[in-house]
C-alpha cells in the first residue's frame, strides 16, 4: 500500500512547484 503515499508525495511536490512558479511570476510582474 505504498501507491497512495507516492501519489500524495507527487501531488505535494507539484503543488509546491506551482506555488513557487506563481509566486515568482507575481514578483516579476510587480517589479
Amino acid at each position: 500500500m505504498w501507491l497512495p503515499v507516492l501519489f500524495r508525495f507527487l501531488v505535494d511536490s507539484l503543488a509546491t512547484l506551482g506555488h513557487r512558479l506563481a509566486a515568482s511570476g507575481v514578483t516579476s510582474r510587480m517589479l
